[in-house]
């Protein structure tokens, strides 16, 4: 289990046990049913066993695609830290109406992985940060930039979406040589599980655990603000 901690609420991810009392959400854990105090909500995502052959599920396009990154020369780097990835992230945040990035949730830690990849003439085309928790074996895919909007050229943002595939399946590697046994690429929402399915994996059915203050909270907050 690994936690994410926002302005005011705690999210924990993959709890094997759910307390009858808790003011944590407990996102995408195996267990089904929870107390009266829960609001306990399915959430389907998309799984890989790193153990397993897993890239012969590979679609013909996104080998394709493979084949053709492995003869460019694509620089590919892990740091420690990338601190701009938030700002890289606003765009599709923007784009695609999503959640922001929870502050301070860029930091290092032994179980943050970061990576990037460049384009010789291109510069850096994509960032990830994946997070790993060791107890469950399991990598999280946490965070996912590319610098796709900021390419008016069909030709580069092409290459764009190309190396950011690419990192992915090299992360994936990466990963299980450090002795991770899954990847979550969290989520099968649309349109972005157009990429993921492309990978193959499996869909699993995980449960996520809301208090009901929290809740209810946040259903009055949506019914107040139209949303």
């Amino acid at each position: 289990m690994f936690e994410l901690k926002g302005k005011y609420l705690t999210a924990r991810y993959y709890a094997r046990k759910i307390p009858t009392l808790s003011l944590y959400i407990y996102e995408m854990s195996h267990v089904e049913k929870s107390s009266f105090f829960y609001k306990t909500i399915p959430f389907e995502t998309r799984l890989f066993n790193l153990q397993n052959d897993y890239q012969k599920d590979y679609s013909k396009g996104l080998q394709y695609y493979f084949r053709q990154a492995e003869r460019i020369n694509f620089e590919i780097k892990r740091p420690d830290l990338i601190p701009d990835l938030d700002e890289m992230y606003q765009p599709i945040i923007e784009s695609k109406n999503l959640n922001p990035v929870l502050p301070g949730a860029l930091k290092k830690q032994s179980n943050y992985y970061y990576s990037a990849i460049y384009h010789p003439e291109l510069g850096r085309l994509a960032a990830h940060l994946n997070i790993g928790d060791w107890e469950e074996r399991k990598a999280f895919a946490y965070l996912n930039a590319s610098a796709f909007r900021s390419f008016s050229k069909s030709e580069d943002q092409q290459m764009c979406s190309t190396a950011n595939k690419f990192l992915y399946h090299q992360d994936m590697i990466y990963l299980k040589s450090k002795g991770y046994r899954y990847f979550d690429f969290v989520g099968t929402k649309e349109p972005i599980n157009q990429m993921k399915k492309q990978f193959g994996g499996e869909v699993v059915t995980t449960y996520t655990h809301v208090p009901y203050p929290i809740y209810l909270l946040k259903e009055l907050k949506r019914a107040i603000g139209g949303g």
